[in-house]
């Protein structure tokens, strides 16, 4: 399959010949776009997801410091991000590791862009099915209270299907209690809901994101309200600022805070995903950058205050770290105002946390569709199939699939779950590494409309500083002293895809993978002199 890119006169704006019928441009717009970002990243429901570790790990002071040291140095890999996706605004982050490297010259670069690339995106897409699948356990772990909410929630994803074995608990006072392979299948259940939503209009897809980032703020302020209001008493903003806690069992107090950060680290990623619908995007080089700075700084600011009413209205931490229920904010949601109201609360959760699980899987398929068409995967003239609704729906599929196969070990095997679970957050850290030191080795030639000038590599080096410093705290032990219990299981999860994906690239892809087949033409492009480093 023969294809190229077409840039227009109007920079940015790219459209993809291929044998295959072309994504439409006009799927996202601007704010669509933001949406996409600020919805994969979930605020609300990865920061609930999170709370716990966070809370155990130096308590509401270390909480309060981490999110926004956190939010900075993310902040910082946005913007460099950013810079390199309006420069080249076309398949996202395994394609902008092919050009840097190539730009560096030599007869080097030409044989390894196309292995940092292969490495990039493998990597990369990994950490984005894994994402999908445990997004949708979570939802299925806290639901559960009537037949009624039941129901409702059962078109949702992996968090959410934790969140729905909460609400059933706890409804039924502790008698009905889901397996862990009811909780599977219900998470199925939503990772194939949000397949055929996927496949079925993209418009409504393009929809759902707006409406997630009202959802999630006016959930804020719900919840806010019904704390306020019915919480018996709370916390002094003193007792919030500096209260340290600590039951990790390590007496060092630089090694617990460095714990607290992957509370702020899990929840804190996944803005540039937005890169991957740049074909679908309208002026992608401007609105892909924007969306991508403006969710996480929006992030950082809508999870500051959430964090801070949770740590408000927090009643016993001690009740939070011995929970059975599989959400544990739902016990502080319960014993701050009641079963009735945990409900509301959980299910404004439930509902943010189907929204991130349903547009992980459109960036997952896209990327699949990318990596296909450009012959990196097996199968590539499948997965590069597009519909007659110009949705690639083979790519759909193959994303809800595996997602469904990473997340099959929960009932059977906690030591394999948590490992491919764990390796999420580290793996996608990896990817921003690689993508960032190729950016500080090999400055970009060609600026786009959003440019840091003369701080573009002073925030590139600092992005990469806390890229390196986030793969080392999250395979850290957490809990002391170690058992198979508490043991960390990143460490082994990484190791793996780095292993699957290295091995894929030995017996197969460097026989069949030469780099990306679209490239941007950068002569097809106006680009005033001043924007030419």
């Amino acid at each position: 399959m023969t294809s190229k890119v077409i840039l227009s006169s109007n920079y940015g704006s790219i459209h993809h010949e291929t044998n295959s019928q072309p994504l439409p441009r006009t799927v996202f717009s601007t704010f669509a776009t933001f949406g996409l970002a600020f919805t994969n990243i979930g605020i609300l429901s990865n920061l609930s997801a999170s709370f716990q570790t966070g809370i155990l790990s130096g308590g509401p002071v270390t909480m309060i410091s981490s999110w926004n040291v956190v939010a900075f140095f993310m902040l910082c890999i946005a913007l460099s991000l950013a810079e390199i996706c309006s420069a080249y605004p076309f398949n996202g982050i395994y394609y902008w590791a092919y050009e840097l490297v190539k730009q560096g010259g030599g007869p080097k670069s030409g044989k390894a862009a196309p292995f940092v690339a292969f490495v990039t995106g493998w990597i990369y897409c990994l950490a984005m099915i894994i994402a999908a699948g445990s997004a949708d356990l979570s939802v299925g772990e806290c639901m559960g209270m009537q037949l009624l909410i039941l129901i409702l929630l059962l078109t949702y994803n992996e968090p959410t299907a934790l969140a729905v074995a909460s609400m059933i608990r706890m409804m039924s006072d502790g008698a009905v209690d889901l397996s862990m392979t009811t909780t599977l299948i219900l998470a199925i259940a939503i990772l194939i809901s949000h397949a055929l939503l996927n496949v079925w209009n993209m418009q409504l897809i393009s929809l759902l994101n707006e409406v997630s980032v009202w959802w999630s703020c006016g959930g804020l302020v719900v919840i806010c309200a019904i704390l306020a209001a019915f919480t018996p008493q709370h916390n002094d903003v003193w007792w919030v600022l500096t209260d340290y806690e600590n039951y990790t069992g390590f007496t060092s107090v630089s090694y617990v805070v460095m714990l607290s950060m992957v509370c702020a680290a899990y929840t804190l990623f996944g803005c540039e995903s937005v890169a991957q619908v740049a074909e679908e995007t309208e002026e992608a080089d401007s609105a892909a950058p924007f969306a991508m700075v403006a969710s996480i700084a929006v992030s950082w600011f809508v999870g500051l205050i959430f964090l801070f009413i949770l740590l408000l209205y927090t009643q016993d931490i001690q009740s939070i770290e011995q929970t059975q229920y599989e959400m544990p904010i739902a016990q502080l949601f319960l014993d701050a105002v009641g079963s009735r109201w945990t409900m509301v609360l959980l299910v404004i959760l439930v509902v943010s946390q189907y929204f991130t699980g349903c547009t992980t899987i459109t960036l997952v398929s896209r990327l699949i569709f990318s990596l296909a068409r450009d012959h990196a995967v097996p199968m590539s003239e499948r997965l590069s199939h597009v519909n007659d609704k110009a949705i690639p729906d083979n790519a759909v599929w193959a994303a809800t699939g595996f997602a469904i196969f990473f997340i099959s070990p929960y009932p059977f095997s906690d030591f394999v779950f948590n490992a491919v679970l764990s390796a999420t957050t580290v793996t996608a850290n990896l990817t921003y590494a690689i993508v960032l030191l190729c950016r500080l080795i090999v400055p970009i030639k060609v600026r786009g409309r959003f440019s840091l000038g003369a701080f573009s590599t002073v925030i590139t080096a600092l992005g990469f500083i806390w890229t390196i410093f986030a793969v080392i705290a999250f395979i850290l032990p957490t809990r002391w002293p170690i058992t198979v219990d508490n043991f960390n299981y990143a460490s082994l999860g990484v190791t793996g895809v780095i292993l699957f994906t290295l091995l894929n690239w030995w017996f197969w892809a460097k026989d069949h993978y030469h780099g990306p087949t679209a490239h941007i033409n950068l002569n097809h492009v106006y680009i005033p002199a001043t924007s030419v480093a």
